[in-house]
C-alpha cells in the first residue's frame, strides 16, 4: 500500500504542541510556518503546515496547524533543533515518522530540503517551504506533477527498450526533480543486465547521488544502497555493486 493510500485512511486527531529547548541555532530561520511536501514516485503530497515559534523561555514550540488530507490523524511528537539540523517526529495514527532537514548558514531562507520516513531503507525526499498559508486545499494537496506522470507511464510500459527510452527522457526533462532519483534506480536496474553499459550506469549513478545529497546524507546513502543492490542482483554488472554498497554504509 502506498504512503498516500495509507495516510488517507486515518481519522482526525487534534493538533498537538511540542516543545524543545532552543539550541545554539536560535536565530530567526527555523521560526515561522512551513509547508511540508512529500515526494513519492507516483504523486506529491502537501502533508501539513507546521508552525514553529521561538518563545521567550528559551524553548521552541511547534504546532501542526493544517493537514493536506482533512481526516488525517497527524500530531507533532518530538522536535530537535541542534546546530544546523532540524529533526521533527510526526505521529501518524500511532506510527512515528521522522522529518530530517538541514538548516542553511544564510539567515533568510525559504526552502529546506530533507527526508521523511520510518526506517533508513524507506525514505522519501521532502521540501519544507516557508509560507504565509494558514490552511491547505485538499483538492490541490495531492497531485501528479509532470515528472510523476512521466515515471508512472515509464514503469507501466512492458517493453523494456521503450521503458528505458521513457526514463531517459524523464531524466532529461526533470533531472532536478526528486523523482529523478526513483527514475535513475529503475533505469540502472534495466541497464544492469545489458553488456557494455558501464559508462552510462556510472554517469546515471553520479547524477542521482548528487541530487540525493541535496536532501541530506541519509537519502544519499539510501540511493547508493538501492543502486548497489540493483547491480548486485544483475547478470552483467555485479562488479560495479561494491562501489555503491560501500558508499551507502560509509
Amino acid at each position: 500500500m502506498s504512503l498516500l493510500k495509507l495516510l488517507c485512511t486515518w481519522p482526525v486527531l487534534c493538533s498537538a504542541l511540542l516543545l524543545t529547548r532552543l539550541s545554539a541555532y536560535s536565530a530567526a530561520p527555523p521560526a515561522g510556518t512551513w509547508k511540508l511536501t512529500v515526494y513519492q514516485s507516483s504523486s506529491e503530497l502537501d502533508l501539513c503546515l507546521v508552525k514553529i515559534i521561538a518563545e521567550d523561555n528559551q524553548r521552541w514550540r511547534a504546532t501542526v496547524i493544517a493537514r493536506g488530507v482533512p481526516d488525517l490523524d497527524l500530531v507533532a511528537e518530538k522536535l530537535s533543533i541542534t546546530d544546523r539540523k532540524l529533526v521533527l517526529t510526526l505521529n501518524l495514527a500511532g506510527n512515528s515518522y521522522t522529518v530530517t532537514a538541514t538548516l542553511p548558514e544564510q539567515p533568510a531562507v525559504n526552502i529546506l530540503y530533507g527526508v521523511f520516513g520510518r526506517r533508513p531503507d524507506m525514505l522519501l525526499p521532502v521540501i519544507l517551504e516557508r509560507t504565509d498559508q494558514q490552511e491547505l486545499d485538499p483538492k490541490k494537496s495531492v497531485r501528479q506533477s509532470p515528472a510523476n506522470k512521466a515515471f508512472v507511464e515509464a514503469v507501466g510500459t512492458a517493453n523494456q527498450e521503450r521503458q528505458r527510452e521513457l526514463l531517459r527522457t524523464l531524466l532529461k526533462q526533470h533531472g532536478e526533480n526528486p523523482i529523478a532519483i526513483f527514475a535513475t534506480v529503475q533505469l540502472i536496474t534495466l541497464l544492469a543486465d545489458i553488456e557494455g553499459q558501464t559508462k552510462e550506469i556510472q554517469g546515471l549513478a553520479q547524477d542521482a547521488l548528487h541530487l540525493a545529497a541535496k536532501y541530506g546524507p541519509a537519502l544519499e546513502g539510501n540511493a547508493a544502497w538501492r543502486i548497489g543492490e540493483a547491480l548486485l542482483n544483475s547478470s552483467k554488472n555485479q562488479d560495479l555493486a561494491p562501489t555503491y554498497l560501500e558508499r551507502a554504509i560509509s
